[in-house]
């Protein structure tokens, strides 16, 4: 058996072990991740990664690369609502695609500094 000593022991290679380590690393803090699993997972483990994520990311340096492996920036972003897997759609709430997201976000913020009201509503189907 091997003993390795080490400032800081995480436990677990997820997002929060993760994040954890880099976060220590960036404030020059030594750490080792030890998680159960031997390698890196072969299939996505998660579908998404929500904004506040993306907000950490941007400020440790490396959205960019998060960014471009995600969708394509034509892809769309819709949430639809079935009465079934494969049955009748119910509702759809219509969202642009990520290349269009900021330009949107913009054009609303712009909208509403001068007091016009800009929303857009799920359309029944």
């Amino acid at each position: 058996m091997n003993v390795t000593e080490t400032p800081v022991l995480v436990i677990g290679a997820g997002p929060c072990g993760l994040m954890l380590a880099n976060e220590l690393g960036r404030r020059g803090v030594a750490a080792l991740v030890v998680d159960q699993e031997s390698g890196v997972a072969t299939a996505p483990q998660a579908n998404a990664t929500q904004a506040r994520s993306m907000e950490h990311y941007r400020r440790l340096g490396f959205a960019h690369e998060i960014r471009a492996l995600g969708m394509p920036g034509d892809h769309p972003t819709d949430v639809a609502y079935f009465t079934t897997y494969a049955g009748h759609e119910l509702a759809r709430a219509e969202f642009p695609p990520s290349s269009q997201a900021a330009t949107r976000a913009r054009t609303r913020a712009y909208l509403e500094r001068r007091g016009i009201a800009a929303s857009r509503a799920a359309k029944p189907r």
